[in-house]
């Protein structure tokens, strides 16, 4: 990395607001920060200024609608004491021989009296139509306020469930928000002490996001673009459980997934766990094309000669039941230098989805002895045929995990390895070779599939750079249309934009994490062959 000013220099840290890469003589320290210019320090200042003012507003919100939500709570029943009260006392005054009635001023008039009430005179009681000061008109100030109260309740993170906190006013909208509102650890380009980290995620434009740490508000940050970034997020010494809430223009509501995240000093360095793989190192031009091994191998052969042919080594996922089945084909993949993964032995299903389409809970029997044996079992089917052992990578069946389901993994060695997907089947890698009905609307063309995979991320600032590909050994879609015979053309599409298609274990190698860790941390499942 070089100065943005003398790019014959080696830059030893960058602006603290426009994040340009400065070396030591362009450096003007303020406090204890770096910034290139005094411009960009008053801006860095206005900006905490304004971010400040945004988080007293969040909380003032926050407090405003848990209000609203506590009043809302007996609404229902208040109101069906007032009718009971409002029948019984119509009832009363029915059945009773004189009928007395409040006036218009609130005097009481006898039935008998024949002629009209008289105005109160001076000094009476007021009419009871308004309350007091009803008449006058509202400052500006109160005007504001009671235009932008809340209307909807909004409680504290640690009161909802999984399904509550998704429901955003519509499922269609609670699957597409959350879908892609994602929080991850970003790559650090410079030098800062362990326990400070910037946090990522992608989120929809002009959204406003609070990060939460151990439950306690940490920063709020605007999302302008698609991407968001808190920076220098200060860490506790043991466990920080970090989690983003979104808001977005239209006053929707949102939760991200969960990073837990843990400090060790001895080593200074931060252990982030329930690891789930979407995508490598964004800033090289690399990209994997994985494989899933399905219920058979008709296509697998045909597969890795267009792999041998082309010269591609790539990651593929293995089950148990496929490794048994099919052994020549297994020995093939090691010969010919592939990365194996661990696709459970047995594919099973492991999670719920809850409204919103996230998913939530294990389903019953799925706990941390059943995970073990599902992965143990599949590694064991490997080990025994090949005399090697699986690489220290695994994928869910069907994609269904969560963070305790990758912890669980995590035990054993495994690190969780999805595939690059967004809001949209066109913001993300799978290929959907496994949406056999063409009547579906998530059915796509072998050719739709290949242009959506050679253009991927085209016009953008990364490209399609650690991009991953889903695709499967097998399918059930029509002969004219299985995806696997465009792979010449995908290979050679990308390999044309520029992109190497590699393992995942060079995909991640600009991620920071460290295969060699992971590999002793598997010596668990080693002694369990």
């Amino acid at each position: 990395m070089h100065c943005e000013n003398h790019p014959e220099r080696q830059a030893k840290a960058r602006c603290q607001y426009c994040w340009k890469p400065l070396c030591l003589d362009c450096q003007i320290r303020v406090k204890d920060q770096l910034f290139c210019s005094k411009r960009c320090h008053t801006l860095f200042q206005i900006k905490n200024i304004w971010l400040r003012s945004q988080q007293a507003l969040f909380r003032h919100n926050l407090y405003l609608r848990a209000k609203t939500e506590h009043l809302n709570r007996y609404s229902t029943f208040i109101l069906i004491i007032l009718v009971v009260a409002a029948g019984a006392i119509s009832l009363y005054s029915a059945t009773t021989e004189e009928r007395y009635t409040p006036s218009l001023y609130g005097h009481s008039m006898s039935k008998e009296a024949s002629s009209p009430a008289a105005p109160p005179a001076v000094g009476s009681a007021k009419p009871l139509g308004k309350p007091l000061g009803a008449d006058k008109p509202l400052s500006a100030k109160e005007h504001k306020f009671s235009s932008a109260r809340p209307s909807v309740g909004w409680a504290k993170m640690d009161l909802r469930t999984e399904p509550e906190r998704n429901s955003i006013g519509g499922l269609a909208d609670a699957e597409e928000i959350c879908s892609n509102f994602h929080i991850y650890l970003a790559q650090n380009r410079v030098k800062q002490p362990y326990y400070l980290v910037d946090i990522c995620g992608n989120a929809p434009p002009n959204s406003i996001i609070a990060l939460y740490k151990n439950d306690r508000l940490c920063d709020t940050v605007p999302c302008k673009g698609e991407r968001f970034l808190f920076p220098r997020i200060g860490l506790d010494r043991n466990r920080n459980i970090l989690q983003a809430k979104l808001i977005t223009a239209d006053g929707k509501l949102c939760y991200s997934n969960t990073l837990e995240l843990l400090v060790d000093k001895a080593s200074s360095q931060v252990t982030e766990k329930g690891l789930d793989i979407k995508r490598g190192d964004i800033n090289m031009a690399k990209i994997c094309l994985s494989f899933d091994s399905g219920e058979n191998a008709d296509a697998a052969p045909l597969i890795l000669d267009i792999l041998k042919e082309k010269q591609v080594r790539t990651t593929i996922f293995l089950t148990g039941e496929f490794i048994r089945r099919n052994p020549n084909i297994v020995k093939r993949i090691v010969e010919e230098g592939h990365e194996v993964g661990n696709h459970t032995d047995t594919h099973p299903h492991l999670t719920t989805r809850s409204e919103g389409g996230r998913l939530v809970k294990c389903l019953p029997g799925v706990d941390r002895e059943f995970l073990h044996r599902e992965l143990k079992k599949a590694e064991e089917a490997f080990y025994h045929l090949t005399g090697k052992h699986m690489s220290h990578y695994w994928r869910a069946p069907y994609g269904e995990t969560n963070l305790e389901i990758r912890k669980w993994a995590e035990e054993l060695g495994y690190i969780h390895v999805s595939w690059t997907c967004g809001r949209d089947w066109e913001d993300g890698l799978d290929s959907l070779d496994w949406v056999t009905d063409p009547s579906s609307g998530r059915y796509h063309t072998a050719e739709q599939i290949r242009n959506q995979i050679i253009n991927f991320g085209q016009g953008t600032e990364f490209g399609a750079n650690g991009g991953i590909v889903l695709m499967h050994f097998s399918t059930y879609r029509p002969h004219q249309d299985k995806v696997y015979l465009q792979l010449p053309e995908i290979i050679a599409g990308l390999r044309a934009k520029g992109y190497e298609i590699v393992p995942i274990s060079q995909l991640l190698e600009g991620k920071g994490i460290d295969s060699n860790r992971w590999a002793k941390k598997g010596r668990l499942r080693q002694a369990g062959r």
